[in-house]
């Protein structure tokens, strides 16, 4: 159920994810401006801003990319057998030694999968910044 959950970002349709996130960091009652409001901290214009407004579509972006990424590595790591680990700790190895020994290694090849289809979701994110920012700054 919680890698489901997970997914969900990565689930909805964009226009629904950027709009939240346009809603969120509006600089008039977004959700984010009234929080830094309680701590004391004066509102930010996340979306006309051009110093904040890359930032912002950013931070969405990286929302919307995780849980796929998350779920597949999450998969990799369940697929690496406990004994190497477990033999490795035998023989010595800190807990340093086997994540660059064991893990990373053997997570190469599943990293992959959501690299290349990470890097091309990227390179045509139009859609959030114009949803978010309306062509902004």
């Amino acid at each position: 159920t919680l890698r489901a959950l997970f997914l969900v970002p990565w689930l909805l349709p964009l226009i629904v994810s950027a709009s939240t996130w346009s809603w969120m960091l509006n600089s008039d009652s977004g959700i984010v401006n009234a929080a830094l409001h309680a701590v004391g901290v004066g509102p930010v214009n996340w979306l006309t801003s051009p110093d904040w407004s890359l930032t912002s579509v950013i931070i969405a972006n990286i929302w919307i990319g995780v849980p796929f990424n998350l779920v597949v590595l999450y998969s990799g790591l369940q697929s690496i057998p406990t004994s190497l680990y477990e033999a490795a700790a035998l023989h010595g190895a800190t807990a340093w030694q086997r994540y660059w020994r064991i893990t990373f290694p053997l997570l190469r090849p599943v990293s992959a999968i959501p690299l290349l289809p990470g890097l091309g979701y990227t390179l045509k994110v139009f859609d959030i910044i114009w949803i978010m920012t309306n062509g902004g700054p």
